[in-house]
């Protein structure tokens, strides 16, 4: 089976730039390099192949004015050559037209990260909704994604097909310290008896993402703000 991944047009991979997205990428396809009777090709942005993926295809673009148009116009044509059973869209829609009459005879997955893309800002209602409904497979990385969708755009049960597959984490790269239980010097760290580190007094609250409204950072500094006027020590 011929499975090719086409990645977003705005970061390179490997992910040396960071990205969310990027990240996710090019674990997925790194633990499906060694999938038996499968053959998975990613597509995307990139100078140099990744010497830890079986197939990688990436694609140059110096002109960051057309970047986005000749990034798909060089995608669509190594997706012709390549002739796929399955192309994986991510967190592109828009590009789901184009991948089906370039590979009209491949299934084709749509994976969101979230609903940005899906917006006024890239798609009409009416548009987004067809591609939604045409796509093989639309995977969301959450319950709560695919509930908001299927709100937002009147999806009924059978009207389109979504699957729900949460990211995962690397347990070898985010490890408890409790579990990890060495410091440097070999000694195990300090933890409480429930398991965790020790830390002084009070709650510390860690946010990583962007601030922007979607992700609900203001919930989390109205919650610090109040709990503060409690009393309860909170940073």
């Amino acid at each position: 089976m011929q499975v090719a991944v086409v990645a977003p047009d705005d970061l390179p991979i490997p992910p040396v730039k960071g990205g969310s997205v990027q990240i996710y990428l090019w674990h997925v396809c790194r633990l499906l390099a060694g999938a038996r009777d499968v053959t998975v090709t990613l597509l995307s942005p990139g100078r140099h192949p990744s010497p830890e993926l079986s197939s990688h295809l990436p694609v140059a673009v110096r002109n960051r004015r057309e970047r986005r148009r000749t990034y798909r116009a060089l995608i669509l044509t190594e997706l012709k050559q390549i002739g796929p059973d399955i192309v994986h869209v991510d967190n592109r829609p828009d590009l789901v037209p184009a991948v089906r009459v370039a590979c009209p005879d491949a299934k084709v997955v749509l994976n969101l990260h979230s609903g940005t893309f899906l917006g006024p800002r890239h798609l009409a209602p009416t548009a987004a909704r067809d591609i939604l409904c045409s796509a093989d497979a639309v995977v969301c990385n959450s319950r709560f994604l695919q509930r908001r969708i299927a709100r937002h755009f009147r999806l009924e049960t059978g009207a389109w097909h979504p699957v729900v597959i949460y990211p995962g984490v690397d347990v070898a790269q985010f490890t408890p310290l409790a579990a990890a239980g060495h410091a440097q010097n070999g000694r195990a760290s300090p933890v409480l008896s429930t398991g965790r580190p020790v830390r002084p007094e009070g709650l510390r609250v860690l946010y990583v993402g962007r601030v922007i409204q979607g992700k609900g950072v203001h919930v989390l500094v109205e919650a610090v703000r109040q709990l503060r006027r409690r009393g309860v020590p909170v940073t």
